[in-house]
């Protein structure tokens, strides 16, 4: 999905960057994209991983998730661990 990536970085270097990276929309936890290294760690392929939430792959409770993402857009933050 090249057109929601930032100006910064385009979707080849999203892609084979090397670190996990989710691209999730903030208001649903849908997981709009996951590079290569993501889909490798959690095991699922990019069309499985693309219809999951962060919710589902993550260790934190739905409350916790929340509240990292909560607190990534108050601190203009783009990403949350």
């Amino acid at each position: 999905m090249p057109g929601i990536l930032d100006d910064n970085l385009n979707f080849n270097q999203f892609n084979k960057f090397d670190a996990i990276a989710l691209l999730i929309d903030p208001a649903t936890g849908n997981i709009d994209d996951a590079n290569i290294a993501a889909q490798k760690f959690y095991g699922y392929s990019h069309t499985k991983i693309c219809t999951m939430r962060i919710q589902t792959i993550n260790q934190l409770t739905d409350e916790e998730v929340a509240m990292e993402m909560d607190s990534a857009e108050r601190n203009k933050k783009n990403y949350f661990s």
